[in-house]
């Protein structure tokens, strides 16, 4: 009967470690999320090249940049006009999200390219 107390006490105890451990990951996750609300960097866009690059376009300040991201450095290859950045607000009506829906990502890139002065 000793034995029966002391799996139920166990089993008890690990129900207890489990819930704390599952609401303080959810206070953790909710508590870093709002410290980069409202911030003035915003990851806009991001397509994958390789398994560790990337093309990302990315709002600072209202400015908008196109990076390239790898594991040894980033690289900026332009930035968007506000008039090539008001595409990401349009909904093309494929699946909510306006610009690589459309195929339009491959012409931004192309003009800021060329307007940057780098060659592919």
């Amino acid at each position: 009967m000793e034995g029966f107390i002391q799996l139920v006490t166990v089993i008890i105890i690990f129900g207890i470690v489990l819930a704390a451990t599952y609401f303080v990951t959810v206070w953790v996750g909710n508590f870093q999320k709002a410290q980069f609300k409202g911030r003035n960097m915003e990851l806009l866009e991001a397509m994958r090249l390789t398994s560790s690059q990337y093309i990302q376009i990315v709002r600072i300040c209202g400015t908008y940049y196109i990076l390239a991201v790898s594991k040894e450095n980033v690289t900026m290859l332009g930035t968007l006009s506000e008039e090539e950045a008001a595409l990401f607000d349009q909904d093309d009506g494929m699946n909510g999200r306006g610009v690589n829906a459309s195929g339009a990502f491959r012409d931004l890139l192309d003009k800021a390219l060329k307007r940057s002065g780098k060659k592919d």
